[in-house]
């Protein structure tokens, strides 16, 4: 326990012992003397007692003063020790409520300028749809799967941008003859005829014959 060789060495030694070797100490004395018991947090307050009240010991109090503030704390220091606790858990609490509405918040606006993104975004594609219907024009080309009529399985897929553009497209990848391109009319996977383009949509099945 803190042996040393010589005087010398025994002088540079600190007063206090291993706190290993203590509590070695202390479960031996318990269990081998059945009615004694060793508190080594007492010990270490009578020491506190025994440095404060002799000059020259102010090291010494200071290092047994930690050692009881940070292993055998009094009740009153656990009872402030709890209380700071909850109010640390509380302030933590209030923070991340405080985090959370903020990310609410965050994320209401970004959908909501999304939402505004979206909608401006489409209304230009309608005003560009309409201009370029105005002056004769599709405004995008979609990939359409067309078949004879009547024979759904023989169907081909065309990319076009306009009902003509479909009837010509579809001629030539089913081979159809030049009398029947002449007279070739759309129609829907139902069965109805279709005159425009625009109540065709992408990747759509239709007929033509």
């Amino acid at each position: 326990m803190n042996g040393s060789n010589s005087l010398r060495e025994s002088d540079t030694q600190p007063l206090y012992l291993c706190p290993i070797e203590i509590h070695k100490l202390a479960a031996f004395q318990t269990k081998s003397l059945r009615n004694s018991s060793f508190d080594v947090g007492e010990r270490y307050r009578n020491l506190l007692g025994f440095y404060r009240s002799n000059q020259g010991f102010e090291v010494d109090a200071e290092f047994v003063q930690k050692v009881l503030d940070r292993f055998f704390p009094s009740d009153e220091q656990k009872e402030a020790e709890e209380k700071e606790k909850e109010r640390d858990s509380e302030e933590l609490m209030v923070e991340e409520e405080k985090e959370k509405e903020k990310e609410s918040e965050e994320e209401e606006e970004k959908e909501k300028e999304r939402k505004r993104s979206d909608q401006k975004g489409e209304e230009e594609k309608e005003k560009e749809k309409e201009e370029m219907e105005e002056e004769g024009r599709v405004w995008r080309a979609i990939r359409v799967n067309v078949a004879p009529k009547g024979n759904a399985a023989k169907k081909k897929i065309v990319i076009v941008a306009s009902l003509e553009e479909l009837k010509e497209t579809a001629a030539q990848k089913l081979n159809l003859p030049g009398k029947k391109r002449k007279l070739m009319a759309v129609f829907s996977s139902q069965g109805e005829r279709i005159t425009s383009f625009g109540k065709i949509h992408e990747d759509d099945t239709v007929f033509v014959g």
